[in-house]
């Protein structure tokens, strides 16, 4: 496994993770396709990932927010998408069940979305750390695990998917 990187939020916000340079040194012991695959790499823009730390309310008065504006998370669990949808499925569920009082939706709304979408948020935020430490335990404690497991096991992110009493 190829270790010699360090993922560092600050590094990556400065220009000096990820860069064009690293990805070619990253790729350069591959073989001929994959090395002319990523010579194609759009290379004039960096998207750099932001996450934050969970909000604890997303609402004022009849101001609501869901998806990536009420909390980003970095890839590692690829639930973007999936929790933005979640929201707009609970959003429409409390105003239907609120008969129309906006207010009263969105409070309930938070209140149900807040407590799931924080707990997101942070696994995805330590799935990258596990994934991109380089130190001399954690590296070593993945690799055994992971290569331990069969390729469909997937143990570890079972509450992601399981049915929620209130999705039903």
């Amino acid at each position: 496994m190829f270790r010699s990187w360090r993922y560092s939020p600050a590094a990556e916000l400065a220009g000096t993770w990820g860069t064009p340079a690293e990805l070619d040194k990253c790729f350069a012991r591959s073989c001929e396709p994959v090395r002319a695959g990523v010579a194609l790499v759009n290379r004039d823009r960096r998207w750099v990932m932001y996450d934050r730390e969970p909000l604890d309310n997303w609402t004022t008065g009849r101001i609501t927010l869901l998806g990536d504006a009420a909390h980003p998370m970095v890839q590692y669990l690829a639930q973007g998408a999936c929790q933005a949808i979640e929201d707009a499925d609970c959003l429409a569920r409390q105003l239907k069940a609120c008969d129309g009082d906006i207010v009263k939706a969105f409070s309930a709304y938070q209140a149900e979305r807040i407590p799931r979408t924080a707990m997101v948020q942070r696994a995805a935020r330590t799935w990258g750390k596990i994934w991109h430490d380089n130190g001399p335990v954690i590296p070593l404690l993945r690799d055994r695990i992971l290569t331990r497991r069969e390729r469909d096991d997937y143990t570890d992110l079972d509450w992601l998917y399981q049915a929620r009493p209130e999705a039903s």
